[in-house]
Formats: C-alpha cells, sequence, structure tokens
C-alpha cells in the first residue's frame, strides 16, 4: 500500500462523483491477474528519494528548509557553527559563510543572515522558478529575493535563470553593444556633406530638415507630402542658392529611395549614402536637427507657424554651434549677418557717414557757385611743373569722376586734373560790342561787369582799375591784358659736400 501510495502521489486528480447505474461492468483485464508471485518490495533510500521528488513539486516552506538543512552537509555545519561556535580559522567548505559568521542566526532549524533564510541546494531550483514564474526580468528577481533569501551566488543563479529562458530572450530589449564611437569624419569645405530628414507631421504638415555637416547650417521646409518627386523639388530650390552637394545622407524611408530621388541624384553626380535599417543614430546629426527643430515650435507660443519657423532658423543660423563654436552663417557664407543685436553695438561708419553729411551740407565754395566743366571746353589748368607760366591752357578731353577730368595742352600734353585746378578761358569781346557800348552810353568795364555776372571766373584784369568808372570817360578800345607776375628769385644749384 505504501509503494502504490508514493506512485500515485506524483499525480494530480480530479474526484469526480458517478453515480452507481452509470457505473460499467468490470472489464476482464481489471480483475484477472498476473502470473507474478514475488513482488519486489522498493527499499528504504528508493522510498526517501521519491519523497523528497514529491516534495519538490510543492510549494517551499519553512518546514522544507529546515529538511533540507538537515540534509545538507555544508549547512548542518554551519548550523552547528553557529550554536556551538565558530573555528579559529575557517574550512573550505564554509567559507562563503565565514565571512558572514556574526550576522548568521537560527531559527526553528533554519539558517539566516538577518532576516534572510539561506536556501539548502536541494531547493534553490523551486525557489527560483517560484521567483521567475512570471518572467519578471533579472531585477525584478533580483530584488524580490534579497528581500527574502540568500545562498552563496545567487545573482549569478538568478541571472542564468534568465539568459536560458527562450520566453524572456525573445523578448528582451536588444543589449548594448561596445562597439567603439565611430563618428561622421569632418567634411574639408562647407556644403560638401549634407544630411536630410523629415520630421512631422505637425500641424498637418511634414517638414523636410536638411543640415550641413560643416558649417551645421539648418534648412527646415515645410511641405503638404514626403513623397521623392516633392523631395526632389525643394532639394532643387535648395541646390540651386548653395549649390549641389557631394554626399546627401538619409535613412531608407521611401521618400530618399524612391525611383525619382535616385534618378536625381545619380544625374548630379551626388553619392547617396544610407543609414542601416532602423538604426537612426547613424543619421544622428539630421535626427538631432529634427529634434531640435520639434521643441522648438513646440516651445513658441500660438501663432503663425511659418513666422515661428523663420524666427527660429534665422536664430538658429546666427547664434554660435555648441560642436564649432562659429554661427552656420559665418562657416558657410564667411560673413556675419546683420541681426537686430547689431544696433546695441556703436557703429564707427554710422558716425563718420553721419560727420560726411553735415560736412557737406555745411561746405559752401569760395566762388559762390560750384563749376562745371564738359569734354570739349577751353580751360586754364595749373601747371605745378618748373618750366613753363603756372596756367596752361587746354582742352577738356573726358570726365573721369564727379570732380576730375582729363586735359590736353596745346602741346598735346594730356594730365588729369581736378576741377579746383581748372578755370575757363574766356573769349575777347569783339569791335562791334564796342560801338554798341558808345551807343548805349556803357563802358567797357560795364560789359565785362556784365560778363562776369553770367560765368564763374571773369577776365584777367589790372586788380587797380576800379570796378566802375565815370560814363563820359572815354572808352578804351584794346583792353588791357595784364601778363602773370613771375618770382624774381634766382635758383641756385645745390652745393653737397665732397669728400
Amino acid at each position: 500500500m505504501i509503494r502504490w501510495a508514493l506512485q500515485l502521489a506524483a499525480y494530480r486528480y480530479k474526484l469526480v462523483y458517478v453515480p452507481g447505474p452509470r457505473i460499467a461492468n468490470a472489464d476482464c483485464l481489471s480483475r484477472f491477474p498476473l502470473n507474478c508471485v514475488n513482488m519486489d518490495t522498493p527499499a528504504v533510500g528508493e522510498e526517501i528519494l521519491l519523497i523528497n521528488l514529491l516534495d519538490s513539486t510543492s510549494t517551499c516552506t519553512s518546514e522544507n528548509i529546515r529538511r533540507w538543512t538537515d540534509r545538507d552537509p555544508v549547512l548542518s555545519k554551519v548550523r552547528l557553527s553557529i550554536l556551538q561556535g565558530w573555528t579559529s580559522t575557517p574550512i573550505s567548505d564554509l567559507a562563503p559563510y565565514y565571512s558572514k559568521r556574526d550576522e548568521l542566526t537560527t531559527l526553528k532549524g533554519c539558517v539566516l543572515w538577518g532576516i534572510r533564510v539561506i536556501i539548502p541546494p536541494q531547493g534553490r531550483v523551486l525557489v527560483t522558478d517560484m521567483l521567475h514564474e512570471t518572467h519578471p526580468g533579472i531585477v525584478k528577481m533580483k530584488n524580490l529575493a534579497r528581500g527574502y533569501m540568500w545562498w552563496p551566488k545567487m545573482d549569478m543563479d538568478l541571472e542564468r535563470c534568465v539568459k536560458t529562458c527562450r520566453q524572456c530572450q525573445s523578448v528582451r530589449v536588444l543589449p548594448l553593444n561596445n562597439q567603439p564611437l565611430h563618428p561622421w569624419e569632418f567634411p574639408s569645405k562647407p556644403w560638401s556633406r549634407i544630411h536630410i530628414d523629415y520630421a512631422g507631421p505637425m500641424n498637418g504638415k511634414m517638414y523636410l530638415v536638411l543640415v550641413d555637416a560643416y558649417s551645421k547650417w539648418l534648412e527646415v521646409v515645410p511641405t503638404s507630402g514626403c513623397s521623392a518627386q516633392t523631395t526632389v523639388n525643394h532639394l532643387r530650390r535648395i541646390f540651386a542658392t548653395h549649390g549641389l552637394p557631394d554626399i546627401i545622407v538619409s535613412d531608407n524611408g521611401t521618400s530618399f529611395t524612391g525611383s525619382d530621388f535616385q534618378e536625381f541624384v545619380n544625374n548630379n553626380n551626388i553619392r547617396h549614402v544610407t543609414s542601416a535599417p532602423y538604426h537612426p543614430a547613424t543619421n544622428g546629426l539630421a535626427e538631432n536637427a529634427v529634434k531640435t527643430f520639434k521643441m522648438a515650435m513646440k516651445k513658441s507660443p500660438g501663432g503663425n507657424s511659418e513666422d515661428i519657423l523663420y524666427r527660429f532658423l534665422f536664430d538658429y543660423r546666427i547664434s554660435p554651434h555648441s560642436t564649432t563654436g562659429i554661427p552656420p552663417c559665418e562657416l558657410l557664407m564667411n560673413r556675419k549677418v546683420k541681426s537686430r543685436f547689431d544696433m546695441l553695438r556703436p557703429s564707427i561708419s554710422d558716425k563718420v557717414m553721419k560727420k560726411q553729411e553735415v560736412q557737406a551740407k555745411n561746405f559752401q565754395p569760395r566762388s559762390g557757385n560750384s563749376p562745371t566743366f564738359n569734354e570739349g571746353d577751353s580751360v586754364y589748368f595749373r601747371n605745378y611743373s618748373r618750366s613753363g607760366p603756372p596756367n596752361v591752357p587746354g582742352t577738356v578731353l573726358q570726365r573721369t569722376g564727379p570732380v576730375s577730368c582729363r586735359v590736353q595742352s596745346e602741346s598735346g600734353t594730356v594730365v588729369r586734373k581736378h576741377f579746383t585746378q581748372l578755370f575757363r578761358q574766356e573769349k575777347p569781346v569783339p569791335s562791334e560790342a564796342y560801338q554798341d557800348i558808345e551807343n548805349n552810353g556803357e563802358n567797357y568795364y560795364g560789359v565785362c561787369n556784365e560778363a562776369q555776372t553770367n560765368t564763374s571766373i571773369g577776365p584777367m584784369v589790372d586788380t587797380n582799375t576800379p570796378a566802375r568808372v565815370p560814363i563820359n570817360e572815354p572808352v578804351v578800345s584794346n583792353p588791357i591784358v595784364v601778363e602773370p607776375r613771375r618770382s624774381g628769385r634766382v635758383t641756385k644749384p645745390v652745393v653737397k659736400l665732397d669728400l
């Protein structure tokens, strides 16, 4: 009976009541005995082993821990050492417990480390299966076990349980691959390699995000769709401003792998590089640009989305980048872009321009009117050479500026002169004019004075002659022309010391 009880105890039964009338007749095999006389009775050891197997299928209790502790040669020695005292030198088997000997206690035949029960080897698999019953993961299993139990290398056993579980490994997060960081090579020139990606949908629109790897210049184009043809149209507009790049880096989206996009890059001799599928870190520059753009749009107050976008792009482009330390506009265009912050800095050029405007407004020419000379005018120009008269007659050939021209002398020499170095040649008055003057009671000097009012520079006359003379004085038939005076100083040669 004990043998059958032990064998049948290994199974689970569901008792069902069946009424007597529904019980069928007994079959022949259940009533026909076997031709076996001697029946072997299992030894005591086999019965104990069978009991241990039966106990392992049940829930682990403190009574099971006590029984396993009694049978375990190591824990039984640990319990005896706790009750009778530890030896001065640790035994090799008791080394994991010897370091904790001051914290070990016994309670109802079980060994405890603090409040944690030390599980014997016979029950460690059962306890591990109980912890792993709902597949909580390594961390939760360790945290739960550390509140109730302990045994040497418990963390390693729990980790091994999870790592060998097919259900846990089939849905686990990908492990961190300790591959060395391999950043993109820094381009040698602006607009050589660009990274592109799409952001959105935001406010019913998609946004094509493009960033230059050298200058970190950012382009964001709002669009209603993200097809390959739409992407090509926007790239044509951007490339018309900045030129064609050498390399375009993108992900494997249909916007960048479509036939229209591939035809566009092939026709323009652009190398197209795609990231590994489902690995956005390869195109990390574009991903960071998308994140920066989204955060700026979310943090901006309500209003026109285009105004918010263009303000963000303007501030982004004039701000020093965290990687390069230089604004993107300076690296791409080699110049600073004027902004509202430039008004905070005093400008020397504005101050000089205002001074020049005031100076030009307050300037008054000494002759009253500023003379103007055109091509073909007969003039006298100042002679700065030591030979010849101070003023030499000539003719204006060409104006070379607002107040300068080229003048040809009578000898054929062409010089460039300023208007302040010129004055007009006056034509002599004909004899008929003098007869009209006598008839009208005018004198020659009155005619000359009238001519002077019509021209900027009058004829050269003697300065000792008065401007007005009585009318009844005789008229001078021949005007007196005063020759230019010469310096009477004698020029001597330079005497040099002859050593």
